[in-house]
């Protein structure tokens, strides 16, 4: 049985992120403090050992990544739109708290945790994919269609025991926590630069995936 440990990496606060806005398939530069959270992750990182890295293709995971490579002298991780957040369609670049007060409102509910709390993490995607005009937001089903495919391409090049770092967003690891270890997240959205440990075992394809730790410094 094959097994590798994923250090998955939120990326570094980015302007959108200061204002409020939601990003997914958009995007904006890390600030300076967003530097600073890479580069701070990048040297705790550094004592560990990655045989492989990998990220989302948006600027600001590309951005976060090398900055991260760097400080242990690593290659810039491989890049690939599969490992990409959300799509929130006509949402993107729109106010995060008002857009999901109107559509938990729509159904019964206050804001974002109300709804998760009342329905799940992925529902809440389906009523925004829903609720957009344009009919391009990604359900949850579409996205993990896509996300999956992009965990199966990790684990088919790593070797088992292997290492490997992933560039990441908010909405995944959410996702990912909710799905497989809904008890760890008493916080809906991670911090910047902070690390999530999965941990994915199988044969030729992933059988299981565990949660070790979500949303703080690596060990």
């Amino acid at each position: 049985m094959k097994s590798i440990a994923i250090y998955l990496v939120r990326h570094g606060e980015t302007y959108f992120n200061v204002f409020g806005y939601f990003q997914g398939w958009s995007d904006t530069p890390l600030t300076p403090k967003g530097i600073q959270q890479a580069t701070g992750t990048g040297q705790q990182l550094s004592g560990q050992t990655f045989a492989l890295a990998f990220s989302s293709d948006v600027g600001r995971a590309i951005q976060t990544g090398q900055i991260i490579a760097q400080q242990f002298q690593q290659k810039a991780p491989v890049i690939t739109p599969l490992l990409r957040e959300h799509f929130y369609g006509s949402f993107e670049g729109q106010e995060i708290t008002r857009t999901w007060q109107k559509i938990a409102g729509q159904h019964r509910c206050q804001n974002y945790s109300d709804l998760v709390q009342t329905y799940s993490v992925d529902k809440a995607q389906d009523f925004l994919s829903q609720a957009d005009p344009t009919n391009l937001a990604e359900s949850s089903q579409q996205f993990w269609l896509r996300f999956n495919q992009g965990l199966e391409l990790i684990f088919k090049q790593a070797v088992s025991g292997a290492q490997v770092l992933l560039i990441s967003h908010s909405s995944v690891i959410r996702a990912l926590v909710a799905k497989y270890a809904p008890t760890l997240l008493t916080q809906l959205t991670p911090a910047n630069a902070a690390v999530t440990k999965l941990v994915l075992t199988g044969e030729v394809e992933i059988q299981m995936l565990q949660v070790c730790y979500y949303n703080r410094a690596v060990d």
